[in-house]
């Protein structure tokens, strides 16, 4: 399997987990073929078009050969995974599916050849939605409203401010890179006063973070996102990929903010403790990220097990680590508070299953308690 450029996906004290060429222009048209053009168009058309226009228009998407991607810059290999991927969303939850699940080949060859380059899952993952759907300047702590949000599957401002908040949030990814950085100089150093640098820096990004999540309510109208967007987002079982050697069949989770690698960086790099069930589902999660975000998570978790042990002799850091995990607790119950007022109640064939396959609000408790302070793992 190739794997997808890792200076586009490399994990920065900058801008943390979002890949910073993502401002740049995402155009297919220099270098793509009629095809592959006609599959972004579709693209950005889906929320306009009624499904009987989708399925006649797949005709224009035509055989994409193996090579068809070959010369394109990483953000145009983004564009054109985004662009099949929304596709294929579309027929797969909208049940547009051949004959034993079936998955038309002129969406799923060229998808699966994608997926295959970048070394990330045939499907709608984080990385594809979230963190590489924007298109505009980026500093830390960007607001969500200064985010230019690149494809939504309703062509609703609701649906693009709710890739925004997510992406503000993100923003502060590089300042929790650049925290556990200064944790990890101190605990190899012996210089617990980096180390309580380092727990302030990831408190400070997590509180910040916090003050941004209760900001999806102000854009984003509960029956839009429940009623037109949701549906999108959630896995699938058992889809054959047509046109693809072998049919493979293809299930998955579905899309999540738990392959978020920022807020997970922070409950890494603390230390944080975690059941065996919860820890199992994040592990699953993660496995859909990009390999250099799975990378530094897992020297994330190493450094949390320093962190850990450095604790034990340095007492006087006991308030600066409780201090962030408790940012950490405090985002996550805001999280679990905002999610309720969308979900609960929600019209949905799985009004207490989250887009990600959790029962969200049981997994969100668990994971607020165990990233309190006073819980000892």
């Amino acid at each position: 399997m190739l794997q997808e450029n890792p200076h586009y996906w490399a994990v920065t004290e900058k801008l943390g987990f979002l890949p910073s060429a993502a401002q740049e222009n995402h155009s297919l048209t220099d270098g793509g073929s009629a095809e592959i053009i006609a599959a972004e168009n579709l693209a950005q058309d889906l929320p306009h078009i009624e499904d009987a226009e989708v399925l006649g228009r797949l005709a224009a998407l035509g055989e994409i050969k193996s090579d068809s991607f070959h010369a394109f810059s990483p953000t145009q290999t983004e564009a054109a995974l985004r662009a099949y991927t929304f596709v294929a969303c579309r027929l797969i939850h909208r049940g547009h599916l051949g004959p034993g699940r079936t998955l038309d080949t002129r969406v799923a060859q060229p998808l699966w050849l994608l997926a295959q380059r970048v070394g990330r899952a045939p499907s709608l993952t984080y990385a594809t939605y979230v963190l590489a759907n924007w298109r505009n300047p980026v500093r830390r702590r960007t607001p969500p409203e200064d985010f230019t949000v690149q494809t939504t599957f309703t062509g609703t401002p609701d649906e693009a401010w709710f890739v925004a908040v997510h992406l503000s949030i993100e923003s502060v990814g590089g300042e929790i890179v650049e925290g556990l950085a200064r944790c990890e100089h101190g605990v190899v150093n012996d210089a617990p006063d980096d180390v309580a640098a380092g727990f302030a820096a990831v408190e400070s990004a997590l509180r910040w973070s916090t003050s941004v999540f209760p900001r999806i309510e102000e854009r984003l109208d509960a029956g839009v996102f429940t009623e037109k967007v949701r549906e999108f987002l959630f896995g699938y079982q058992d889809v054959t990929f047509g046109g693809v050697e072998g049919a493979p069949t293809v299930s998955y989770v579905g899309e999540t903010g738990a392959q978020s690698g920022a807020i997970r960086a922070a409950d890494a790099g603390l230390g944080v403790g975690h059941s065996a069930d919860v820890l199992a589902s994040m592990t699953n999660f993660l496995s859909y990220a990009p390999a250099t975000h799975h990378s530094y998570l897992e020297k994330a978790a190493e450094l949390g097990g320093e962190v850990r042990k450095y604790l034990d002799v340095n007492p006087g850091l006991a308030e600066s680590h409780r201090n962030a995990k408790s940012a950490l607790s405090t985002f996550r119950d805001t999280h679990l508070g905002v999610v309720k007022k969308y979900l609960v109640g929600a019209k949905s064939p799985y009004p207490d299953q989250g887009t990600g396959g959790t029962q969200y609000q049981h997994w969100l408790r668990k994971l607020v308690e165990e990233s309190t302070p006073e819980n000892p793992a």
